[in-house]
């Protein structure tokens, strides 16, 4: 891309934000290529859908495109994907804030979503669970992955 920055390469932010520009300057080069031949309704097109960053370890990002033929492009604008939250059509990811809690804390996490209004500390101590992860999971907590211990004896 051209717009390059010349520092803060390493950030996880900046890094991301290149490689989803070099993404879409090659699937836009791609479908240059292939509609070249076609009649506008076969036409392909492309729509951003989703930028998600977040850090389990590692920084990471996840992109997703939506293709379609111009023909369909009613049924792609009957999705409504920017109604989502967490749906992303530019080059500004949503962010997703992975609380630090245990599984066993996540589970009690679950049990009392969603939470509306005050939290109960009782249930939930300080020494424990933070306001700031309490908060990061409930934005999130339909989405969380489920995992569970198997045994065998």
């Amino acid at each position: 891309p051209d717009s390059i920055p010349e520092t803060k390469l390493a950030k996880a932010e900046t890094f991301s934000k290149i490689v989803r520009d070099i993404f879409v300057i090659k699937i836009k080069n791609v479908l240059s290529n292939k509609n070249s031949a076609l009649e506008f309704p076969e036409k392909w097109s492309f729509e951003q859908i989703i930028y998600f960053q977040y850090k389990d370890g590692a920084d990471m990002a996840t992109l997703g495109w939506v293709f379609y033929q111009n023909k369909d492009k009613p049924k792609i604008e009957s999705c409504n994907f920017q109604a989502d939250v967490f749906s992303r059509a530019s080059d500004e990811s949503y962010k997703i804030n992975i609380p630090n809690l245990t599984v066993k804390e996540v589970s009690r996490l679950q049990n009392a979503m969603p939470i509306s209004g005050e939290i109960n500390r009782e249930q939930f101590p300080i020494e424990i669970y933070s306001d700031e992860d309490i908060a990061a999971f409930s934005k999130i907590y339909k989405y969380y992955p489920s995992f569970m211990s198997v045994e065998f004896a």
